[in-house]
């Protein structure tokens, strides 16, 4: 199922289809180099100029609501926040603007301290790999800290 601008959509209740228990992944999603979005990204990271998409511009993707949804389904999205505490990407070729590509997303989240870990792979339609990136969401209550 895809929504009207070509996003995958799971059906409800699709995190519950994922294997051993904290672990998920997602079906391929559609995902574009959109060349507002990468002027919008580079404004606001480090002002560059050139026809090239950044090296961690991928990293935006984890916004994109079917993705959004699935993180805070994961951590349970009532009184933790997820904080970005670590990232890497592994590059076997550059992604190129305005173009179109397939993002497959597997999560798994441990504890002490507990953490979510998306692992994701960005391939051309055609199934050539592009990037292979980690990103380390740290959970964090929102609960206030006792008094000392």
């Amino acid at each position: 199922m895809t929504d009207a601008a070509g996003y995958a959509s799971p059906a409800a209740g699709s995190l519950a289809n994922a294997a051993p228990a904290g672990m998920f992944s997602l079906p391929p999603i559609k995902v574009r180099t959109d060349r507002a979005a990468i002027a919008a990204f580079v404004q606001s990271t480090a002002p560059l100029s050139g026809d090239f998409v950044p090296l961690t511009f991928p990293f935006c993707w984890l916004t994109l609501p079917v993705i959004r949804s699935a993180i805070l389904e994961a951590i349970g999205a009532e009184g933790v926040l997820p904080v970005h505490e670590a990232q890497k990407f592994d590059y076997e070729r550059a992604l190129e603007p305005d173009s179109d590509y397939q993002l497959a997303i597997e999560a798994k989240r441990s504890e002490g301290p507990p953490r979510l870990t998306l692992k994701g792979v960005v391939s051309t339609l055609q199934g050539d790999v592009c990037v292979r990136f980690e990103t380390v969401l740290r959970i964090v209550s929102l609960a206030p800290l006792p008094a000392p």
